[in-house]
């Protein structure tokens, strides 16, 4: 079933549906936001349905004070109650765990899988191969796009410039001010928000606070650069999850500190093309792993380096994803990842 079915699909489940729960994915960024403000706004105030939209993550105060984000509610997850629902829409993620910090197994069971879409624009994941034709999922610059391709587009004569910015928000977000997933009519979708109003001032105007900064500091001097698999690399085992916790409080990783980082350090450095960082995970047993690539060449594919080192799962999108892993031990990490690099970079070299 192509896209074009898909949507259609969905959008029937959408219209047969009364009260709607749109979520958000995690970690917080820019079009995950977006994206869930603009569907939150397509279901309720084109389609008329009863509905909200929720994030199981703390919004950092560079973002929530975005006109607009407001209308995303910051829950728990006990907190929610699914049954409530006769629709839940995921947007901007593959995997469950994107989504439900813990319980996921169970919120699937209790709320039944046919009660879920999920609209996304990153590799294929879990939720797709679980649900299926429920799955609207192409690749292109950014989630909002999807959105408004397939459902809003012909609505456009009632998008209002905080909308359009909104949509605009997330494509700035994702293409990192049109520097990453880039894609032949990125542009042309520029055009056409700014056309209904977008305000690019507002939107590409991302400040960053002082723990993001302070958190930056700490993980450059924490960092390994190893220039022969032209990588950078940084491991947050216990004890440094402990030093952590002492300078940034014992929620430091709900901030998404990691995320600042990621974007400015990761893939930034000259001859430094793929940048990873691997931490234990508080909320279960095991190591969650995160990367960033300049996309150089297309080259080596960092899913593939952590399916290799035998992480269970890793998606995302080429330049830019994560993974998680409950068996490797995180003194292994350094060596295992070294050597997969080396392996990758060996072949894509001799072709």
């Amino acid at each position: 079933m192509d896209e074009v079915e898909k949507a259609k699909k969905i959008l029937e489940r959408v219209e047969g549906a009364n009260n709607i729960l749109i979520l958000a994915s995690r970690p917080v960024d820019h079009d995950c936001l977006g994206t869930a403000l603009l569907t939150l706004w397509w279901v309720r105030d084109v389609l008329g349905k009863t509905s909200e939209a929720v994030i199981f993550s703390k919004i950092p105060e560079r973002i929530s004070n975005f006109p607009g984000v407001a209308g995303i509610s910051e829950e728990y997850v006990n907190g929610v109650t699914f049954e409530d629902y006769d629709l839940i829409i995921l947007v901007d993620g593959s995997s469950w765990e994107q989504y439900f910090p813990v319980g996921y197994g169970e919120i699937k069971q209790k709320v039944g899988l046919h009660k879920i879409v999920n609209i996304d624009h990153h590799e294929a994941g879990e939720i797709e191969k679980e649900i299926g034709k429920m799955c609207l999922r192409k690749k292109d610059c950014c989630t909002a796009k999807v959105v408004y391709d397939y459902f809003v587009k012909e609505h456009k004569d009632k998008i209002t410039p905080e909308v359009a910015t909104w949509i605009y928000l997330a494509l700035i977000g994702d293409t990192q001010r049109f520097k990453h997933g880039m894609y032949e009519d990125t542009f042309d979708f520029a055009s056409e928000l700014l056309k209904l109003g977008a305000d690019h001032d507002l939107a590409v105007d991302h400040s960053t606070d002082l723990l993001n900064m302070q958190f930056v500091a700490w993980a450059i001097q924490n960092t390994r650069f190893i220039p022969e698999i032209e990588s950078s690399i940084l491991i947050i085992d216990e004890q440094k999850n402990e030093e952590l916790k002492e300078t940034f409080g014992e929620k430091w990783n709900t901030l998404s500190l990691h995320k600042y980082y990621q974007e400015v350090v990761m893939r930034t450095v000259n001859g430094y093309n793929y940048g990873v960082m691997f931490q234990t995970d508080d909320r279960r047993p095991g190591i969650v792993g995160g990367w960033r690539t300049r996309n150089y060449g297309n080259r080596v594919s960092m899913q593939k380096v952590l399916k290799e080192m035998g992480f269970e799962e890793a998606g995302g999108h080429f330049g830019a994803g994560g993974g998680f892993s409950s068996t490797i031990q995180i003194r292994e990490l350094e060596h295992l990842f070294i050597n997969a690099m080396r392996r990758n970079l060996k072949k894509v070299n001799s072709n």
